[in-house]
């Protein structure tokens, strides 16, 4: 007989045994980032001013989706006031210079806030709004948990995807619904370059993730997941604001893509092996909280210098 496994539990108690799509995201990017953050509990104790309009952003949507779901919802003066004791409140989770620089934007977040609700909140019909989910697997010992922006009420017709391919509505779904999910840019993103040719595999795990969730939540199994339309709902912030909708259809195809990532997350949760990847965007120390920790970096940071000073002759 052998031990059972050790299990690496989150740092935070909240988490218990659940895989979160923060979680999977980070360690799709970087399983040692993963672990530094979320299992060390090591946190940089600094957030980003794109960051906390993020999250403004969200609290908004949400507020305002909610509002109108039963039937009411602010008005351009009450959108300003709300927007403006937002900025005030949250202008205390930066650092002083930052905050100053914040609170200095706050026109421009009420400008945003504004297009957000003209563009996109008036235009859609949102049945469910922070929706909780959870689905369980068999084999796993994690569950998989989180929470969904919205599902809004879909009309019959064909919808295309973001490289163009199109899909019947009957095809997608029989619950006649979309998953949004917002996020903010600052400038507007190319579908091509993002999610075309290249797509980033946490971008597909956020999909799947929230049309599972939200499969699960409305009461189906899910061994009988149906091609769900997903759609990002993005809030550019250009000087003039403007919001950009880009369509994905969540296929069987990417839930086991899904499952898989689960899955590998869980063996490093109980071997502790969370590899580190540092080549990419998040390996900087702004948004690593074990940037200096890493020891793959700094060899890399070597072998860059070297090499260049080699081309230098």
């Amino acid at each position: 007989m052998t031990d059972a496994p050790k299990l690496y539990h989150w740092s935070d108690k909240q988490f218990k045994n659940e895989i979160h799509m923060s979680h999977l995201s980070t360690y799709c990017r970087c399983p040692q980032q993963m672990y530094q953050k979320y299992i060390r509990g090591i946190e940089s104790g600094k957030k980003s001013p794109e960051l906390v309009t993020g999250s403004l952003q969200h609290d908004f949507m949400k507020k305002q989706l909610r509002l109108k779901r039963d039937g009411n919802t602010m008005n351009s003066d009450e959108i300003r006031d709300y927007v403006a004791d937002q900025v005030e409140e949250k202008a205390v989770l930066l650092d002083m210079g930052d905050s100053e620089q914040f609170k200095r934007n706050k026109d421009k977040m009420i400008e945003q806030s504004i297009v957000l609700d003209q563009d996109y909140i008036s235009k859609v019909t949102p049945i469910f709004v922070e929706r909780p989910f959870e689905v369980h697997f068999s084999d796993l010992d994690y569950s998989f948990a989180g929470q969904i922006d919205t599902n809004r009420a879909i009309k019959k017709g064909v919808y295309k995807d973001a490289s163009g391919i199109e899909y019947n509505e009957q095809k997608i779904q029989n619950q006649h619904y979309a998953v949004d999910d917002l996020k903010t840019s600052a400038a507007s993103p190319s579908q091509n370059k993002f999610f075309g040719f290249n797509p980033k595999p946490e971008h597909w795990l956020q999909h799947a993730g929230y049309s599972l969730g939200s499969w699960i939540a409305a009461g189906f199994k899910a061994s009988a997941f149906q091609q769900t339309l997903n759609t990002t709902v993005y809030l550019v912030k250009t000087k003039t604001p403007q919001v950009k909708l880009a369509n994905f259809i969540v296929t069987k195809n990417d839930i086991r893509f899904l499952y898989e990532m689960i899955s590998s997350l869980e063996k490093s949760l109980k071997t502790g092996l969370f590899p580190q990847n540092p080549l990419g965007w998040w390996c900087n120390p702004e948004r690593c909280e074990a940037f200096y920790k890493c020891r793959r970096k700094e060899i890399i940071s070597f072998e860059s210098l070297f090499y260049k000073e080699k081309e230098n002759g």
